[in-house]
This record gives structure tokens, C-alpha cells and sequence, in this order.
């Protein structure tokens, strides 16, 4: 299509496709299902803990009388969900005498919605993504602005499990660390035992570490594979995330993050159980007269034109608390060298 040059307009050029410059959609937690939505009505909810007790006979002569046996215990604690809104806002100016890029189409304020759309709905599954990987690296409910404050270890008097991975020494046995992080979090499950593997996420240089150790490369020779710890990613060779199983955990790096930000910290990893139910990001409801006593919803979308038809608003949230509630399966893997 031939349009009139910008700085002559004496001159015609033709009109190319837009380029669209996309970041990286990073979402591997919510890929893997780690987490499991929870959707209450409110602002808050509150997490019963049942904790079951057994114990071991002895004999006694009989006629005795038994020993009462020990009660189990119950608790409960309460929290607070935050509060994530957005807004969009559409003026005339924006779409008068506009084009759409790269087509030509005159601008619209449905086109100019979708585009709104979009982005809030990028800008919601990127919050999501950070508030679960900001539970899983330090145990804090994501509340950058402080509105809620809570960190599941100090709320459940844990006390995280960390280990060293050594990478820097050529004899270490990053075999038996990864063992180490497994028996910890059968250890820890209490649960009755209940899961069915182990992860570990690991930032990109934890990972090209953890790969190139000797010891890791040296268990890679020693027998026929089709594990290949250099190509095989997750989903493919098109993904972001390189993979490969060792030791019974299945190591991903994962490179995501928001600017300087990573969700895993440089050189760390974390490792948990899959198949649990300790994993929850609970969802609240919105402040709305007709959402009142309703259980909540993922996303919430509230559009309006002004009384003087003279801008079009978009309102969106999310209400959401990520939790661990087993804080201590929760391990941290880093190299002191």
C-alpha cells in the first residue's frame, strides 16, 4: 500500500507489516502446576493445620489399665489476601485520524480495547508468575508496597533448608547433595508420605554450573542414555528452559525475570516435592456491590464509558496470596564456590 512519506510528503513509500517487539512471556511455574488455585470469598482466608499423632504400644500385665492415649492437635491461622488493580484508559485523541500499524485500517475503539486488553491481561499472568516464584525463593506473601506482611516461615516456625553444592570443587558429589535435598523433603512432608518426584529450579548460571561439574559429566559417560543434559528442554529444543533428570530430581533452569530481577536468584536453586497439596495461591473476591458473598475469580475486568462519552475505561485486578504451607520441603540449592 502506497502511503505518503513522513518528512516529504511529495513522496510515496509502501507500507510494511508492523514489527512486533514481545517480551518474553516467562511462566514455567504455572506450566508445571505447582501451584493449585484456591478461590474464597472475601479478603481473607485462614488455613486449619490438623496435626496427627501416633505412638508405640508396650506391654502390660493384664488387667492393667491402659495408658489415655495422646489427643491430636489443631490450629488455625489467618491471612490476608493483597489487592493488584490496573487501569486502562481510552481518549478520543488516541484513535482519531489514527491508523492501525502495519495494516492501514482506521483505528477503532474495539481494535484500541483489544490491544488494552492484552496488556492487562500479559501485566496480570506476570504478577502471578512473580508472587509464586517470590514464595517459593524467600517464603513472602508478594506486597512489594508492604500492604500485607507475611512470610511462611517465620508464620509456621521453619527454618529453611540449605545446601552447598560446591561447584567450585572438582571432587564434590553434586550426586549426594541432590540426595541430601531428597531425604530432607521426605523427612519433612508430613503428609503421610504422599508425592510423586522432585524439581529443581535453578537460574541459568546455577544450571550451566551444576551441568558442566565433572562429577555430572562423568555419570553421563558411564552408561547408554537418551538423557542429553546440553539440548534437551523442556517441552522441546524450541523452549526457554533446558532440562535433564539426575538423581531422581529434575533439574530446569529457568530463566525468567522482570528487567534486573530474576525469579531465581543467580547461582541458586530451589527444590520441591511435585504432587503435593502444599502449594496454593488463594484468590479473593473483588469490591463490588454485585460480587459480594461470591466466591472469587482469577481476574476481574470492569469496563465503562464516561457520562460525557469522552473516554472509555478499563478496570482490572487480581486479589491473590501465594502460599507454601509446608514451608520446610522448600529447598535452597547454591555453590559457596
Amino acid at each position: 500500500m502506497l502511503v505518503t512519506q513522513h518528512n516529504n510528503p511529495y513522496r510515496v513509500v509502501d507500507r510494511t507489516d508492523e514489527l512486533m517487539v514481545i517480551p518474553n512471556q516467562w511462566g514455567l511455574v504455572n506450566q508445571l502446576g505447582i501451584f493449585q488455585n484456591q478461590y474464597v470469598t472475601g479478603n481473607t482466608f485462614y488455613v486449619d493445620r490438623h496435626i496427627m499423632d501416633f505412638g508405640v504400644l508396650v506391654d502390660l500385665p493384664r488387667g492393667t489399665k491402659p495408658a489415655a492415649g495422646r489427643e491430636d492437635k489443631r490450629e488455625r491461622r489467618h491471612f490476608s489476601i493483597p489487592h493488584f488493580p490496573i487501569r486502562q484508559a481510552i481518549l478520543p485523541s488516541d484513535i482519531a485520524q489514527q491508523s492501525r500499524r502495519g495494516t492501514g485500517e482506521v483505528d477503532s475503539i474495539d481494535l484500541a480495547r483489544a490491544e488494552k486488553m492484552e496488556f492487562i491481561r500479559r501485566t496480570l499472568a506476570m504478577t502471578t508468575e512473580l508472587a509464586r516464584c517470590k514464595m517459593l525463593t524467600t517464603g513472602d506473601v508478594y506486597a512489594p508496597n508492604g500492604n500485607v506482611v507475611l512470610n511462611a516461615y517465620t508464620e509456621f516456625g521453619v527454618t529453611r533448608k540449605d545446601i552447598d553444592f560446591k561447584f567450585g570443587t572438582s571432587t564434590e558429589d553434586p550426586l549426594g547433595r541432590g540426595e541430601e535435598a531428597i531425604a530432607h523433603i521426605q523427612d519433612n512432608l508430613n503428609n503421610g508420605g504422599v508425592y510423586n518426584g522432585a524439581i529443581a529450579l535453578w537460574s541459568p548460571a546455577g544450571f550451566t554450573r551444576l551441568i558442566n561439574h565433572p562429577n555430572v559429566k562423568a555419570a553421563y559417560q558411564m552408561y547408554a542414555s537418551t538423557q542429553e543434559p546440553y539440548r534437551n528442554r523442556l517441552g522441546g529444543n524450541t523452549t526457554y528452559f533446558r532440562e535433564f533428570d539426575f538423581g531422581g530430581i529434575r533439574h530446569i533452569e529457568y530463566r525468567g525475570g522482570i528487567g534486573a530481577e530474576k525469579f531465581i536468584p543467580d547461582g541458586e536453586c530451589r527444590i520441591l516435592p511435585t504432587g503435593t497439596d502444599f502449594f496454593k495461591t488463594y484468590y479473593g473476591s473483588a469490591e463490588r456491590f454485585g460480587l459480594v458473598n461470591v466466591p472469587a475469580q482469577e481476574a476481574y475486568y470492569f469496563e465503562k464509558m464516561s457520562d460525557d462519552d469522552d473516554q472509555w475505561t478499563i478496570d482490572a485486578e487480581t486479589n491473590m496470596a501465594s502460599m507454601v504451607l509446608n514451608p520446610a520441603v522448600v529447598v535452597r540449592g547454591y555453590s559457596s564456590n
